[in-house]
């Protein structure tokens, strides 16, 4: 059963997961015991051959009506996703890969509104300039705009499978759990 906050998470990630996998690159969805000073864990690992090195991505949904970013977000738009982003670099400052190296994050950041993390913009656009069309030619517009517009309907999925849930749970209570699994397949 999902549509929750992790399975929002986890979907956002399988998303990014196939957009790597269209264009091949080598990546691994949540590589354990990569860290020598913690047990955390990157949603995915990219491994970057063109520049000799790794880069870990990891995806954030943030909410402009959150109690830390509201009153920034009311008057100043993506506060949300420039805060999480903030956050991130700051956990990730704090680990140690084997040979004393700090990874080199990517805050993929979403705000469940729609609106993208500088960084995830970026990271995309990086990305497109490896695209090529059936025919082989680089064309990255044709790239962004598809998975822009995956990523924003898996958004938009997750958030219309939350608010079902919840609303489900207001109008017949707890014990709903069949229920929400038929809201959860109408959604998918």
């Amino acid at each position: 059963m999902g549509g929750g906050p992790v399975w929002s998470h986890n979907s956002v990630v399988l998303c990014w997961s196939e957009c790597m996998s269209s264009l091949q690159c080598q990546h691994q969805i949540e590589p354990k015991d990569r860290y020598t000073t913690s047990n955390n864990r990157a949603d995915i690992v990219v491994f970057d051959s063109t520049c000799g090195g790794n880069v870990e991505l990891d995806v954030a949904l943030a909410h402009p009506w959150s109690q830390d970013i509201l009153r920034s977000a009311a008057t100043t738009d993506g506060a949300a996703a420039r805060r999480r982003e903030d956050i991130k670099h700051n956990k990730y400052s704090q680990e140690q890969l084997p040979g004393g190296y700090t990874p080199t994050l990517i805050p993929l950041v979403f705000e469940h509104f729609g609106g993208w993390g500088e960084e995830a913009s970026t990271f995309l656009n990086k990305l497109s300039k490896l695209y090529r069309d059936e025919e082989g030619r680089n064309n990255p517009s044709d790239f962004k705009t598809h998975w822009r517009r995956r990523l924003s309907v898996q958004l938009q999925r997750c958030n219309a499978s939350v608010l079902a849930r919840k609303m489900i749970r207001v109008t017949y209570g707890q014990n709903t759990d069949q229920s929400l699994d038929v809201v959860q397949l109408s959604i998918q």
